[in-house]
């Protein structure tokens, strides 16, 4: 830990040249040694002790981590699983980390039950697995891994059951799909060997597709140190070849993992990525398919239902970085109740595993440490200290840079928590002091430093004024138009445009929700909604449609009266090009005439039953409301019903009578 008030903190290194390294493990360590170092011996760090880290980007992928914050996306542990796959013990990770990294594991697993699989025998087994994993891009990870157990079981034949060489390979692809979120995919092929005595005469293979989920949540909330996991899939294996001659029996069954059935598997997995250690948990369950009556027999011969019998686990296990790269893990199987059946291997009472799995990256350079010597007599040296707070709230801005002009020195960050900082040793006479700090507005002073003084001063920074702006173009057939353009929201503002601009007009206005509206003589009006953030930009274009010649649309009555039909297809919604050109002038009306409130009613004729005629004329208006909306009329000052054939005009006694009464009204309500 970095003690307080010293000049080698993080911010200061990154100050010293940002643009080339991010502070790995090693150089804080060595950075904190340096300022011990300097406290023990009772001095103040001056210029002759300052410290720049270059070149090198930090090689990293697994620090030990112990001292990291919470909120630290390293304390994520990502090492290899049991199978060699990127995960937790039994569960695939859809999160692969960075590319180019290599992982080596090798775990260890041990049972040791009394009256298992069967009353009476005592179950003894032993195993262990190396893997070796690769992830030569972010979305892509190779892995392999080989195995070797022992089991010994009083009830089995023999006794003992070696199998040497089991091996498993496999791929994963993966995508993050959004902040948090990653899927994948993973096939896996894997090999079993014959067995070290009599009971497996040959050996069988199998392969296993599944779908990965992973979520972190701390990719959105960095102080919750959660992920979770989610794998489901398929195993088809021929492990109910491994002894032709005969049936296996319920020990042989478990020391093989002898299965007499393809079958579909899901497993759930969380994890806590603390600073110190990454408890985390698993369940998985196996479900066999094609099981005659959905029933099996167990050793003693009776038989019970294929539910009693599922396979299901639950993990409980931690990880623990101590070292560099190197990640110690422990876990421990328990089986959720199950009956033993022949057919189906069951889960021991409990299966106890440890292991470790190395991180390593071979392509990634490392930090280095330069001192920097810059010699300042002592008699003409002085300092600068104080605090660096919000001008506003006068609270402590930690991490903000100060810069020590015209000198070549590397800046100093002002301490965590109480804002403060001290300066090297600095030549007397006068120097430019300048605080940077991001969110704030630079803030530059002229001091004057005396020989053998510490020059105290309180600095407080302004927040930064994120400016919003709107880039407004008019254009009709690409070419600029000029218009008036009335923006209503936080912000009330006229502007005009030329015409002819060929550049957007500049609009700067407060953040929040603004409506739009454009007009010019000789062309259709138009109304546009958006919404904007603080200190965003946003480009709003409107391509403005010439006034047609001859005006299809008034005002009687309160009603916008048209002068034909909107005609849609016939016997749906779907609105008719021809109809365009109308409903554009309809916008156009109500922009113009400054109308608050329409209500677009749908009428039908006769034809069909009157539950579908309704359901027609109430999606006929839905459809113009829609074309208005996007035409720029705000949603809310739409309403939309209708009425079937319920309303005719005229009697729909003939073809002409039908036409009339299959037609659309736009009343105006406010």
């Amino acid at each position: 830990m970095i003690p307080n008030g010293c000049l080698y903190s993080p911010a200061a290194i990154l100050a010293a040249d940002p643009s080339k390294m991010r502070p790995s493990l090693p150089v804080l360590c060595s950075v904190s040694a340096l300022c011990f170092l300097s406290q023990a011996r009772g001095q103040t760090p001056s210029s002759q002790q300052a410290v720049r880290a270059i070149a090198i980007e930090d090689g990293t992928e697994s620090p030990a981590t112990w001292n990291l914050d919470i909120a630290d996306r390293r304390t994520t542990r990502l090492t290899s699983g049991v199978q060699g796959a990127t995960g937790l013990l039994h569960t695939s990770s859809a999160d692969l980390g960075r590319a180019g990294i290599l992982r080596f594991s090798g775990v260890g697993e041990y049972v040791h039950a009394t009256n298992f699989p069967v009353p009476t025998a005592v179950e003894t087994r032993s195993a262990g697995t190396f893997a070796a994993s690769f992830v030569p891009f972010s979305f892509f990870e190779l892995y392999a891994a080989y195995s070797a157990s022992s089991n010994i079981n009083s009830n089995s034949i023999p006794v003992r059951i070696q199998s040497i060489g089991d091996g498993a390979a496999g791929l994963k692809f993966s995508a993050h799909l959004a902040r948090g979120l990653y899927s994948g995919v993973e096939g896996r092929a894997m090999l079993f060997s014959r067995s070290g005595g009599e009971a497996a005469r040959t050996s069988g293979w199998g392969a296993s597709p599944r779908f990965l989920l992973t979520y972190d949540a701390r990719e959105q909330a960095p102080q919750v140190p959660l992920r979770f996991h989610l794998n489901a899939g398929f195993l088809w294996d021929t492990t109910r070849a491994l002894q032709p001659t005969r049936a296996f029996g319920a020990a042989e069954q478990f020391a093989y993992n002898a299965n007499n059935f393809n079958r579909v598997f899901g497993s759930a997995g969380m994890e806590i990525p603390l600073p110190i250690l990454t408890p985390f948990g698993e369940y998985g369950i196996t479900y066999p398919l094609g099981v005659p009556g959905n029933r099996l027999v167990d050793p003693s011969g009776n038989s019970i239902p294929l539910t009693a019998a599922l396979p299901q686990i639950v993990t409980l296990g931690l990880k623990v970085t101590a070292i560099q790269d190197l990640t110690l893990i422990a876990a421990i199987d328990l089986r959720v109740h199950s009956s033993v059946a022949i057919g189906i291997p069951t889960p021991a009472p409990f299966d106890v595993f440890f292991g470790a799995s190395l991180n390593v990256d071979p392509w990634r350079a490392r930090t280095q440490i330069v001192p920097i010597v810059k010699e300042v007599p002592a008699a003409q040296a002085g300092r600068i200290a104080g605090t660096v707070s919000d001008a506003a709230t006068h609270a402590p801005i930690a991490g903000a840079l100060i810069l020590f002009g015209p000198t070549d020195l590397p800046p100093v960050a002002s301490n965590a928590g109480s804002g403060k900082f001290l300066s090297y040793e600095l030549p007397r006479g006068a120097i430019k002091l300048k605080v940077m700090k991001t969110g704030y507005e630079d803030l530059e002073q002229q001091v004057q430093i005396e020989s053998g003084r510490t020059l105290v001063l309180p600095l407080e920074m302004k927040l930064a004024v994120r400016r919003t702006h709107l880039w407004v173009s008019v254009a009709s057939d690409n070419r600029g138009v000029a218009a008036r353009v009335s923006i209503r929201g936080p912000a009330i503002r006229e502007v005009a445009t030329v015409e002819g601009a060929s550049e957007a007009l500049d609009v700067e206005v407060k953040p929040g929700a603004y409506a739009l509206a454009v007009s010019a003589p000789g062309y259709l009006g138009q109304t546009r909604s958006i919404e904007i953030g603080e200190g965003a930009e946003l480009a709003v274009k409107f391509d403005l449609v010439p006034e047609p010649k001859e005006r299809l649309v008034t005002i009687v009555n309160k009603k916008i009266e048209t002068v034909r039909r909107i005609h849609f297809t016939p016997a749906k919604a779907t609105l008719l090009p021809d109809s365009y050109a109308l409903l554009e002038q309809v916008a156009d009306l109500i922009l113009k005439s400054d109308i608050k409130r329409i209500r677009i009613v749908g009428h039908t004729d006769n034809s069909g039953t009157k539950k579908r005629n309704l359901k027609l004329s109430v999606a006929r208006a839905a459809s113009v409301a829609a074309f208005l909306e996007k035409a720029g009329i705000e949603k809310k000052r739409i309403e939309t019903t209708g009425y079937g054939d319920a309303r005719p005009v005229v009697p729909n006694l003939t073809a002409r009578g039908r036409e009339i009464n299959r037609r659309v009204e736009i009343l105006i309500l406010d």
